[in-house]
């Protein structure tokens, strides 16, 4: 009886034991999970940045190394680079691409052209920016690390700075008109409707100033004789003129789009490169509505996805009137193939956008090919 009991009593401690230590390991690893959970950070993470020199010459390119991390997502938008000029206008800029690792955890690249024509002197960093694929943002400003070791010195080159004569006669010439674009402006003036015409007039209806007549007295019993009437005599109708239209309340309008801009032609400084180098894009643009003078020019990839990208640099005429200049960087990850012209976009100095999106399929203007 004695024996029975002690190990009927063992088996239950045995089974007690068992449920507890079952238990406490599962609060150690939600409680693990959670610590980790809190100390990981959400979204994109740049563990490091690096240049590999801070000293250039207007011309050249500078390399610019990432790595980025993301604990839950994968990097999405392809990471990028931006800097301001000297007198705090927009600079160069350039997108990173993964030459390593995985979308989770990668090294990426950036080569930042340098335009021939940036003045010289200290280029801050703008913004260095991530995004994940489910929207979640990593964004650097100064002064947080390590942008401020990002700034750029630049200083002029002591190669002849190129003119627009010289890039002309280096350059595919494409001279035709690409795209007339209209816009409304966005501080519009509303006009009144014109005045409503006057209405014709009509010999059918009664005046409106004249009382009416009596009605005649009724008729006696005495039997008339029905006149004779006058074949083809009709009796004649009073005669009176139509009262004017009331007046029509005029109607706000918007007046009619004007044409903005006019992109004239693009040339480029060679219609065939190889991965990881440069390419001269020159716009001009003929504008009614003052532009800035950053226009944007944008590829699309051999995939057909959106490709390289940069910003114009005026180089001659004025913001109505100009020639544009932007260096255009393929990344040493391109691929082989046409990558043609897909989009110019301008922004007048009234806040109208200027957007013209190259039709499909899509014109020779500004295509180059990338051959490996």
């Amino acid at each position: 009886m004695t024996h029975h009991t002690h190990t009927g009593t063992m088996r239950a401690l045995r089974v007690w034991a068992t449920a507890l230590l079952f238990l406490t390991l599962s609060v150690t690893f939600a409680y693990e999970a959670y610590r980790t959970d809190a100390q990981m950070p959400e979204g994109p993470v740049f563990q490091s940045l690096t240049i590999s020199g801070t000293t250039i010459a207007t011309g050249g390119t500078v390399t610019i190394t990432a790595r980025i991390t993301d604990a839950y997502s994968d990097i999405g938008e392809q990471p990028s680079i931006a800097y301001r000029q000297p007198n705090g206008d927009d600079g160069p800029f350039a997108f990173f691409s993964r030459i390593s690792g995985t979308p989770r955890d990668g090294t990426y690249e950036a080569v930042v052209p340098i335009s021939p024509f940036y003045p010289a002197g200290t280029y801050p960093v703008k913004e260095v920016r991530a995004f994940d694929i489910e929207g979640k943002v990593a964004s650097l400003i100064p002064p947080t690390a390590p942008t401020t070791t990002l700034a750029l010195n630049v200083s002029r080159s002591t190669a002849p700075r190129p003119t627009t004569a010289a890039i002309a006669a280096t350059s595919t010439p494409t001279p035709r008109l690409l795209a007339t674009i209209t816009v409304a402006p966005r501080a519009a003036t509303i006009a009144p409707a014109p005045a409503a015409a006057p209405q014709l007039t009509a010999t059918t209806a009664r005046p409106t100033d004249t009382p009416r007549p009596a009605a005649p007295p009724p008729a006696t019993a005495t039997p008339v004789r029905p006149a004779t009437a006058t074949v083809g005599t009709v009796p004649p109708k009073p005669s009176a003129t139509m009262p004017p239209a009331p007046a029509v309340a005029p109607v706000p309008t918007q007046p009619a789009p004007v044409i903005a801009a006019e992109f004239r032609d693009i040339t480029l400084s060679g219609d065939t490169v190889a991965p990881g180098s440069t390419v001269g894009v020159t716009v001009h643009i003929v504008s009614k509505i003052e532009i800035t003078n950053y226009p944007l020019v944008i590829y699309t990839a051999p995939s057909g996805n959106p490709g390289p990208l940069a910003y114009l640099t005026r180089i001659a005429g004025d913001g109505r009137d100009g020639t544009y200049h932007a260096t255009l960087f393929v990344s040493r990850n391109a691929a082989a193939g046409l990558y043609t012209l897909r989009e110019l976009r301008a922004t007048g100095t009234d806040g109208s956008d200027i957007i013209y999106i190259v039709p499909s399929p899509p014109p020779p203007d500004g295509a180059f090919t990338v051959k490996r």
